[in-house]
Order: C-alpha cells, then structure tokens, then sequence
C-alpha cells in the first residue's frame, strides 16, 4: 500500500455494511456477495460475506455465510473476548442471526429467532464481558417498537424488552460505567404552549434491563423540520456527543453535533454549514480525545467529508472529495496513525486511507458553525419484558478463497 494514502476496493456485486480492526491488527469487512460474483448463475441470491485483510497487504481471505437456497447478509460485526460477533439475516423469512466465529472464522455458536425481524438499520453492541445487545422489531406489533435482546457470552438469552415510541434507532454503544446506552429519534412531543418538537431520548440500561439517569433533548420541528441522530460517542470523562444532521425551513441540510454531560446537562449544540447536503455517519476519538467524524450526502449530491474537532466544537480541519450520489459512509476507523473510511462504492466494498488528515483525492471546504436550541428534560424511560425467544441454528460459514483489492481513489 502506499504509504502516504491509499484507497482500494473489491467487487462484491452486494452491500458493504460494516468493518473493524481486530487484535491481529486485520481488518475485517462484512455484508453481502451475489452468487454472480462467485460463479455464473441464473438466479441471484445474495450470501453473507465476511473479507479478512492484513493491513498494509493488498491481498486477503473470503469467507460466505449461505445455504444455497436464501438470501443472507452480514450487517453488523463486534470485537468481543471470545472472539468476533456478528449479526445479520438469513434462512427462510429473512430471520435476524447474532452468531459467534474464533480468530479463523470458525463458527462457536449462532442463534436465529423465528418470531423477530431486522429492523432496516442494524444494530449490535458488546461489552468487555462478552455480552451483547442485538436490535429487532415484532411484523405483528406497531411499527414504533424496537425490541432489544441481552446475551450473554455463549449465546445464552438473558432477556428481550422492548420500547416504545421509537421513530428511528440511531446508535447502541457501551459506557464506562458498565451500561449500554440506547438513543433514538422520535417525533410529536408538545411542550411550550403546544409548540411541536423532535423527541431525542438517550437511555442507560444495565443488564438487568433497569434504566437511570435518562434524559430527552427536545429540538423545535417549525425551525428545523427534519433531523437525524446517526451516532453517539462517551467521552473519557463520560460526557457525551450526538451526530446527525438538521434542515431549516429554508430545507438546507446542515451538519448537528450536540455535547453534553452524563447526566443529560447541556454543553454546547451546534449546526455546521457546509451546503453540501451532509449528515454524520460515524464518529471516533482519537488519542487525544479530538472527535472525527465523517459525513456523506448520500442519495443527495454525493460526497465524504472527514472532520477533526476538539472538544468545544471547534473544527481544526476537514477533508472533502466527491463521490457518485449513491456511495455511503460506513465506519470509520482508527489503525495506528491512520484513519480509515470503509464505504460502499455500489456493488464494492470499499475504503480510504487518511494520513494526517489527508486523503488521496481530498480538498477543504469553508465550513460555518452556528448554536442551535436544544432543551433537555429528565424524562425516566422504562422498558417493558417481552415473552419472545432464540433458539440454536446451525450456520454454513466457509472460506472462498483469496482476494485482491483494486487500487482505487474515490473520484
């Protein structure tokens, strides 16, 4: 690779969801490969894939999750102790899968519900202990569930609950203080002499399913019509930023970073002018407890922007370069003394390489920020057991072979 920047890809004729750095310091990439780009057939059925790479090395390894007959897909991958947790969908129905593979890919257990589905955008989230938290809905209840199952790490059902009032799931990560922390955007809140507002709850759990110190951000839907919450980050010191995006009644779409402390106290809320039609799709700290972030107009004009900003809000640098209209951000990564941006390049997966900030193909761009309005209530939120199930199932995960990336730029 070379060794200021780089970007590679490899066609998968399938979505590219989700990637991670593993303790060997590969990189793995996960979602789904059509049997077209395995081997001609008449009828094209998606598998699930899972690319192992060594970084710094163009060549890697393939390994298909498939049953010859249904579509599957791989959609969320997890670092855990015992190894690396995946979820995804599969089988008959599409059923939603949380499954268990070693270092090699060797699969230690899987569960599949019969009573569940995906929710549209996926969810997994683990703690140091091995437990994870997989996201769901129910076909035969309201729409505004989200269900959620705990277990433990070989796969056991601790419990599923569910909450209500839920628009669109934005995040699912695990806190310092032994919690997992759901955050969600809702609509239809009236407070203020009737005035309407956008719902944006963050909620503590810990794994007994008891929540605390919930609070929910209120934002004013007659000054920012639409808004999106894609990501959640907890600070060293526990305070916390949420990243999206907001459009005014003028319908442009800004970037949103709101901070505030643990317990739900307003630190600062602010919209980033780019007038590129960007949202924030993932963020990470640094070594230094600087926030990336990396935001894309997907569906819109097209375009990545990479951002560093300190802990007030101040953007120290960013890097934009244009893209078709239809590639999306997907992770973004920390590998060393580089970041790495895993993206689906339609029908590839995908990724660039910045270096000091920088990518291959990149250019600034002026970005204005300006205070937004956010009022925060303590609101407890509580959820309700649900009597749903997972059993065993048995998964056919088997390496491909090897691959080699395309030496690529995002132009």
């Amino acid at each position: 690779m070379d060794a200021q920047h780089s970007a590679y890809s490899m066609e998968n004729k399938g979505l590219a969801c989700d990637a991670l750095i593993n303790g060997n310091g590969e990189m793995l990439m996960t979602g789904e490969i059509s049997s077209q780009a395995i081997a001609q057939s008449e009828k094209p059925i998606k598998s699930g894939l899972i690319s192992v790479l060594k970084y710094g090395s163009e060549d890697g390894h393939q390994f298909i999750l498939s049953d010859g007959a249904n579509p599957f897909r791989i959609d969320q991958c997890e670092n855990s102790n015992e190894g690396i947790l995946f979820s995804g969908y599969g089988l008959e129905s599409k059923k939603p899968l949380i499954f268990l593979c070693d270092k090699n890919m060797k699969l230690k257990w899987a569960k599949v519900s019969d009573q569940l589905q995906p929710l549209g955008k996926p969810f997994l989230c683990a703690n140091a202990k091995g437990e994870s938290i997989i996201a769901t809905r129910l076909p035969s209840s309201t729409a505004y569930y989200n269900y959620f199952t705990l277990t433990d790490k070989v796969g056991k059902e601790i419990w599923t609950k569910r909450l209500d009032h839920i628009d669109v799931l934005s995040d699912i990560i695990y806190s310092t203080a032994d919690q997992f922390l759901i955050h969600f955007v809702a609509k239809g809140a009236y407070i203020e002499e009737r005035k309407k507002y956008y719902n944006l709850p963050l909620i503590r759990f810990n794994t007994k399913g008891i929540s605390e110190n919930s609070f929910v951000m209120h934002i004013d839907r007659d000054v920012y019509p639409q808004i999106t919450s894609n990501k959640i980050l907890e600070a060293s010191n526990g305070d916390l930023y949420f990243f999206g995006s907001l459009s005014n009644a003028e319908k442009r779409m800004d970037l949103l970073v709101i901070k505030t402390t643990a317990k739900g106290e307003l630190l600062w809320s602010k919209a980033y002018q780019t007038n590129k039609d960007l949202e924030i799709k993932s963020a990470m700290f640094d070594e230094n407890q600087d926030v990336i972030f990396v935001a894309d107009s997907y569906g819109r004009k097209g375009g990545f922007l990479y951002v560093r900003m300190n802990k007030e809000g101040i953007i120290q640098t960013n890097d934009f370069h244009e893209t078709k209209p239809f590639e999306q951000v997907k992770k973004i990564l920390n590998n060393r003394d580089k970041k790495i941006l895993f993206y689906d390049k339609v029908l590839n997966f995908a990724f660039i390489e910045y270096s000091k900030d920088h990518s291959c193909s990149g250019m600034q761009i002026e970005i204005k920020s300006s205070p937004i309005e956010v009022l925060i209530y303590k609101e407890p939120q509580m959820m309700e057991d649900a009597d749903l199930s997972w059993r065993h199932q048995e998964l056919n995960i088997k390496e491909k072979g090897k691959y080699k990336l395309k030496r690529d730029c995002v132009k």
